[in-house]
């Protein structure tokens, strides 16, 4: 497994500038204080910080699995990515794909889950990763184990 002190740093900084960003909009939008939600600056950022380096480390894993074992996202899956997402915002479906179609790094961000899913499955079927067995649902939780800690962005 990768350790976290294989993890570059300036990734697990930048995943966290973008959380903590994330996190202070939040707070701030509502008008609250990190002591109102029972907590200190200091400990929110560790506590985001240590999201941050768990997030690019299962990233790594996840790319180094697909890049040696050539997993790929094709045109077409990458297409069917963008509609299902189109499909979540029913009657705006015409403004979400012109915000992708604008936006080339938004368009890329939906191929990271479709990359990620087949990584998963062709662990699933090869039935080895690393060290230690892994079941598709374990390997699952791992890439996603920490969105639910994190406010997510309003889409707009």
């Amino acid at each position: 497994m990768v350790t976290s002190s294989d993890v570059p740093a300036q990734l697990v900084d930048a995943e966290f500038e973008t959380i903590w960003s994330r996190v202070q909009h939040e707070v701030e939008s509502h008008g609250r204080s990190f002591e109102d939600e029972g907590t200190t600056e200091e400990a929110a950022r560790e506590q985001y910080r240590k999201i941050a380096e768990r997030r690019v480390r299962s990233g790594l894993v996840v790319a180094e699995i697909g890049n040696k074992n050539d997993v790929n996202v094709t045109e077409e899956e990458h297409q069917q990515a963008l509609i299902a997402e189109v499909r979540r915002f029913p009657g705006r479906e015409q403004q979400v794909y012109d915000y992708y179609r604008k936006n080339p790094q938004a368009l890329a961000g939906l191929r990271a889950p479709v990359f990620e899913n087949k990584v998963v499955d062709y662990v699933a079927d090869s039935g080895e990763i690393t060290d230690k067995k892994m079941t598709r649902a374990e390997l699952a939780k791992l890439i996603r184990a920490d969105e639910d800690e994190v406010p997510e962005e309003h889409h707009h």
